[in-house]
C-alpha cells in the first residue's frame, strides 16, 4: 500500500514536471505533491512505527500484555480472535486507553510448535 502510494506521488510529480504549464503553476503543484507525500509519510510510516506491536504476551491469568514500538507496555482490556487458521492468526485488542489494534501472526513469525500451542489455546478459550 505504501509503495503504491509512493509510486502514485512520483508519477504525479513526473507528469507535472514534463507537462506544458507555466513555471509558477508547475512549482506550486510540485510543492503540493511534496506536502501530500510528507503527510502520507507521517500518517502511514511514522505513526505506525510507534503503534506497532513488537511483542504480545498471553499471561497465565488469560490477560494479554503488549509492547509497542514506542517501548510502552500496555495492558489489554478485551481481545477477540478474528481468524485462527493454519495459515493466519488475527487477534484484535482493545487497550486501556480505548484504542484498538490488531495483531497478525503469519506462519513464519513463530516457531511451529509455539504456533500450534497458540492455535490450540485460542480454540480452547
Amino acid at each position: 500500500m505504501v509503495g503504491f502510494l509512493c509510486i502514485v506521488h512520483l508519477l504525479a510529480g513526473a507528469a507535472i514536471f514534463i507537462s506544458d504549464i507555466p513555471d509558477p503553476v508547475r512549482w506550486l503543484l510540485l510543492a503540493a505533491i511534496l506536502f501530500s507525500a510528507y503527510i502520507l509519510w507521517r500518517k502511514l510510516i511514522v505513526r505506525d512505527l510507534a503503534n506497532a506491536i513488537l511483542q504480545a504476551d498471553w499471561l497465565a491469568d488469560e490477560s494479554w500484555r503488549i509492547l509497542d514500538g514506542a517501548g510502552r507496555i500496555q495492558q489489554v482490556t478485551s481481545w477477540a480472535t478474528l481468524f485462527n487458521t493454519p495459515t493466519l492468526i488475527m487477534l484484535s485488542f482493545t487497550l486501556l486507553d480505548k484504542k484498538s489494534t490488531t495483531l497478525v501472526v503469519c506462519p513464519d513469525s513463530l516457531d511451529a510448535e509455539i504456533r500450534r500451542q497458540l492455535r490450540v489455546r485460542l480454540n480452547v478459550t
